[in-house]
């Protein structure tokens, strides 16, 4: 690639020299042919035009070649730049994006095995709040290189993933091999002993982990595996942080990501119109995560996220109308609810657009806090009032 490009550009330097000595030529053949009268200023114009031609091969030593190269330099250095986080110097969201879907085509070819690797520090909000956002940026810092430092191979890429979250894309990669550098990780930022000590957390930062890895189909997301490393990390976390969960995903056509949720009777509350919302923000929510591949998708995250939004606020409007007229005892702590749940999304969002915050995150909030634990459990509160509800509407 890079000699391709070299090459290149020596071409386009050599034709801007032979159209300069082109033009040298074509004015000497011309002043030949029709050389000047008596005027001496048309003498004068003429001297300085063939002085001109003369200093060719110097204007194009000190001024062409310098500007071109310099030019090339700048524009190569701004790709850089749009393609990497300013803080670790990793890879941002949009290389790896690029580069995961890249690898799902090739591997689609190839058939061996592809894994995905998410890690997040472990309390990272905490140690934010007792040491203060410059030691946070140092201890990110700290921890990319450690994580950097795992992955060693030419054709690896780790990445910042948003946050205090990263990821890494190992091409020709089983789960045992991916796992092994997934603990590699943990030990590794576990060995920085970077103090944190906030309540609730332990002594020293660590990272949870999650892994993945499988082979890549067509016509399913190259997400897919990421869906499966995102599962594991949650895992990770919930079973009490600094350790690395892994899974083997086999992703199949036509499977459906990523909440797996069957809306079926034991989560219908009898009345349709409650139903009917429901079973509308889960399928949007399996709509994030396939989102999320990037140059393969038609729709962005965050115009995924902002539809959610919108379904989940005109849902919670229409609930708690319904709920009053059954007179559901619980009506004003449900919207109680509702309005902190919508005050954590809108929060999140915010954090997500500034960087600050990896669609993970997010991903999480909407599909076990709200979906899983608030629409499919705490609503079960009032099944009773709504299953002799049915035809009820706000």
């Amino acid at each position: 690639m890079q000699s391709a490009k070299s090459l290149s550009k020596r071409m386009m330097l050599f034709r801007i020299f032979v159209a300069m000595v082109s033009v040298e030529f074509v004015i000497m053949v011309l002043l030949e042919r029709f050389p000047p009268g008596g005027s001496a200023a048309l003498a004068n114009v003429l001297d300085a035009i063939l002085l001109g031609c003369l200093a060719t091969p110097w204007i194009y030593v000190w001024v062409v070649r310098p500007f071109v190269l310099e030019r090339d330099s700048a524009l190569q250095e701004s790709a850089r730049q749009a393609r990497t986080d300013h803080l670790t110097g990793l890879a941002n969201r949009r290389q790896f994006r690029e580069f995961l879907a890249t690898e799902h085509g090739r591997h689609q070819r190839s058939g061996g095995d592809l894994a995905v690797i998410l890690v997040d520090v472990d309390h990272f909000k905490k140690f934010n709040d007792a040491h203060g956002h410059l030691r946070g940026d140092d201890c990110l810092q700290q921890i990319a290189s450690a994580i950097a430092s795992c992955a060693t191979r030419p054709g690896d890429l780790v990445a910042r993933y948003g946050g205090e979250e990263f990821v890494l894309v190992l091409p020709e990669t089983d789960l045992a091999g991916a796992r092994k550098i997934g603990e590699e990780i943990r030990h590794g930022v576990e060995t920085l002993a970077i103090p944190h000590g906030a309540e609730g957390a332990g002594e020293h930062v660590t990272v949870s982990v999650g892994v993945a890895a499988g082979t890549s189909s067509r016509g399913v997301s190259s997400m897919a595996l990421v869906a499966g490393a995102d599962e594991m990390l949650y895992r990770a976390k919930s079973e009490g942080r600094n350790r690395v969960e892994a899974a083997s995903r086999r992703a199949t056509a036509g499977e459906v990501l990523p909440t797996g949720i069957e809306f079926d009777a034991k989560y219908r509350c009898g009345n349709a119109h409650i139903d009917a919302q429901h079973e509308r923000i889960i399928r949007q929510t399996d709509r994030l995560l396939l989102a999320l591949a990037g140059p393969e998708s038609e729709t962005t995250f965050e115009d995924e996220v902002v539809a959610l939004l919108r379904l989940i606020a005109e849902h919670f409007r229409d609930e708690i109308v319904i709920l009053r007229k059954l007179d559901f005892a619980g009506a004003d702590a449900h919207a109680k609810e509702h309005s902190r749940l919508l005050q954590k999304a809108a929060g999140l969002l915010r954090e997500y657009r500034a960087g600050d915050a990896a669609p993970s995150t997010l991903f999480h909030f909407f599909t076990r806090e709200l979906v899983f634990e608030h629409l499919l459990q705490s609503d079960g509160d009032f099944f009773t009032l709504t299953a002799r509800a049915a035809h009820v509407a706000p």
